[in-house]
């Protein structure tokens, strides 16, 4: 064989090699899904489940800081369910009797239940999810004393309801 054949082989081969390792790299171990999977949810109530994977992931945290997350979370399920009925909820107890128009419920009883055994309070004060107050008695369980926590307005999160 001619050698200059030979040489341009040698070439062609070792460009062929870099190209496939440029295009085609080595594959790395499957990121997790920034999605929940079918298996981590189930269909009765995602909010539920998002609350109980918090609550896995931080540990035995203080009552204070569990009724503030679920506060937050109620909040969060009064504008969706705004989103989806074009109102605000008259109570709490309408958030774990009313159904997504998903067919899901926005909220189970027992997240109306702080971590001292009371229901949180939910005052209306207008038409807008931003007119609504949630607050939490505390651990001596009567409204309006010192130890009381009121909830904040989180920021708006997108909807983890599927539509």
């Amino acid at each position: 064989m001619n050698t200059k054949i030979v040489i341009y082989l040698i070439i062609a081969l070792a460009i062929l090699g870099a190209l496939i390792v440029v295009f085609y790299p080595e594959p790395q171990s499957p990121q997790p899904p920034l999605t929940p999977q079918p298996s981590q949810v189930t269909a009765e109530n995602p909010i539920k489940n998002k609350l109980e994977e918090i609550r896995k992931r931080r540990g035995a945290a203080p009552p204070e800081e569990r009724a503030r997350e679920d506060m937050d979370v109620i909040y969060h399920v009064i504008r969706e369910f705004e989103r989806d009925k074009n109102r605000v909820p008259e109570s709490l107890d309408e958030l774990v009797s009313a159904k997504h128009s998903n067919g899901l419920k926005f909220l189970s009883e027992d997240k109306v239940t702080d971590p001292w055994g009371s229901r949180y309070v939910y005052q209306k004060n207008g038409t807008k999810s931003s007119e609504v107050k949630v607050t939490c008695m505390g651990s001596d369980r009567i409204q309006n004393t010192a130890d009381d926590l009121e909830g904040v307005q989180p920021t708006p999160l997108p909807s983890l309801f599927p539509r």
